[in-house]
């Protein structure tokens, strides 16, 4: 069923600005309260931008575009109902990087740490320590969470390949697999996409499953392994 553009505007841009709105809003009141320092009220003045961004790309990755230019909100709906058994048996699994998860934990431990002493040491500065803690402890949870996670993140077997979204899918349900190196960011990533056969991401010629490999031990290995066993 596609979605009333207006759903799509509101969401994606309309909400992310007001929010932005509001944050801009609390650093003018911060700036020309004389409660922040100017070095802190300048950097305060990037918030707006970067949460209306924020804000915005996340709520987008909940729409789909189709070909006939409507949208289609794709959040919690079940897009495929898969008939293959799942195998008992994997040739190949990959988990996340223990070695990863570490440095996170330690980026984000040192953010947190570096944010509290500029907190401390500097006058009036509150915005740029509070960001940084924030952003730290995000990372400090995320690298931990990974750290003590022992499940696979992707499993390939002779019949298909399972991944936490899909789940088991026959070889026979992929229309293509892709493991691309992407430069878009600050540092590459690896992402494995995978295209099903008769979803409504096949109509918007659109990846069922975009998997950050990152992080994922083993990651070089993967394109070799979906080939080698989807060929047997």
């Amino acid at each position: 069923m596609k979605d009333p553009k207006g759903k799509f505007y509101f969401n994606v841009i309309l909400l992310p600005l007001a929010v932005a709105v509001v944050v801009l809003g609390l650093v003018l009141f911060l700036h020309f309260g004389e409660y922040v320092s100017l070095s802190d009220a300048i950097y305060g003045y990037s918030l707006p931008l970067a949460a209306f961004f924020f804000l915005s790309m996340r709520n987008n990755r909940d729409w789909l575009r189709l070909p006939d230019g409507s949208y289609r909100n794709i959040k919690n709906q079940p897009l495929r109902l898969s008939q293959a058994s799942e195998p008992q048996r994997y040739e190949e699994e990959f988990f996340l990087s223990k070695k990863e998860q570490v440095i996170t934990t330690l980026v984000g431990a040192a953010m947190m740490v570096g944010g509290a002493v500029v907190m401390v040491q500097m006058q009036k500065s509150i915005l740029f320590p509070i960001s940084s803690a924030l952003v730290g402890a995000g990372l400090l949870h995320l690298g931990i969470k990974g750290f003590l996670d022992k499940t696979p993140k992707l499993k390939i077997a002779e019949t298909g390949l399972w991944t936490n979204k899909l789940g088991f899918v026959s070889w026979d349900e992929i229309s293509e697999t892709r493991v691309v190196e992407e430069n878009t960011g600050r540092a590459p990533q690896t992402v494995l996409y995978i295209y099903l056969k008769g979803t409504v991401f096949a109509e918007a010629n659109r990846p069922d499953e975009a998997l950050t490999l990152t992080d994922i031990a083993g990651k070089e290995n993967v394109k070799e392994a979906i080939h080698r066993l989807s060929t047997r």
